[in-house]
């Protein structure tokens, strides 16, 4: 098997300083996404009654689902002082209704088995794990809204603490497929400190704890999200008094699952990021 996944996201938006500690935005984001899997498989099925009764239907399926949504993004900000800030954000929630286009699976069983492969195909369609990729298969999976809090505070000249987290509303998001049953609301917070060297270079590092609202019932071979501890540092370059250059290093440490048939996932991630802030 092998998969991909692309949300691809184009955001915009304005905000406006209501007096000297307190200011709001508005923002729109436009959301791309596309899924892709291809998988291929061969089993045997016997029948326990008929000894010399044997199958070899052939698993092959080359599915593509695409979506494309938008959300609303809202955020206050308070910052009373050289030393404190405060921000708030509100993103509402991205539908997504994905259109499936998937030609071989059904072919695939009746070149395996003959008169048997729409059966086959009807019985794994059951299976919501396998259904959405389908052509049966098309409809919502919506990304959930997101309420988020975040801090900083300078605690002497060159240092700066950070804190943040985030709350998904999973379990309200749109989901015609099943993705998101037995999910529970999942969070994120996190840490971090920036240390300023000179004028020029400032140093940054950071943990964030992930607590997904997967579970045990929600793996599948195609779908598991696991419960993670990054780690990250990074360093900014301010190139001169608008420009502004970042670069950073994060490891992510996904919590080690089983699902109800006792299978076991688990991954690690290394992730590279580099940006630039212009202020006009």
């Amino acid at each position: 098997i092998h998969g991909q996944s692309y949300y691809v996201a184009f955001q915009g938006g304005i905000a406006r300083k209501f007096n000297e500690a307190w200011s709001g935005a508005v923002g729109l984001r436009l959301v791309d996404a596309e899924r892709k899997f291809k998988g291929e498989g061969n089993f045997e099925i016997a029948h326990k009654d008929i000894p010399n009764l044997k199958v070899n239907p052939k698993f092959d399926i080359d599915s593509e689902r695409t979506a494309f949504g938008a959300s609303g993004i809202f955020g206050l900000n308070y910052h009373p002082n050289d030393k404190f800030n405060l921000a708030m954000r509100y993103e509402t929630e991205t539908k997504l209704d994905f259109d499936n286009k998937e030609s071989k699976l059904r072919k695939g069983f009746k070149d395996s088995v003959g008169v048997l492969g729409d059966k086959f195909y009807d019985i794994i369609g059951k299976d919501p794990a396998i259904k959405q990729w389908m052509s049966e298969g098309s409809g919502r999976r919506n990304l959930p809204a997101v309420a988020a809090l975040g801090a900083s505070y300078k605690v002497a000249e060159k240092t700066t603490l950070l804190a943040s987290g985030n709350y998904y509303f999973i379990k309200e998001a749109g989901d015609d497929l099943g993705n998101f049953d037995h999910y529970d609301n999942g969070y994120e917070v996190a840490v971090g400190v920036d240390y300023e060297l000179n004028e020029k270079w400032t140093l940054m590092t950071g943990y964030q704890y992930t607590n997904t609202g997967a579970n045990e019932k929600t793996y599948t071979d195609t779908d598991y999200v696991l419960d993670a501890d990054m780690y990250s540092m990074g360093a900014k370059y301010k190139y001169n008094s608008q420009l502004d250059l970042m670069g950073t290093y994060s490891f992510v440490q996904y919590k080690t699952d089983k699902n109800l048939k006792d299978i076991t996932y688990k991954k690690r991630v290394s992730a590279i990021g580099l940006a630039a802030i212009y202020k006009f």
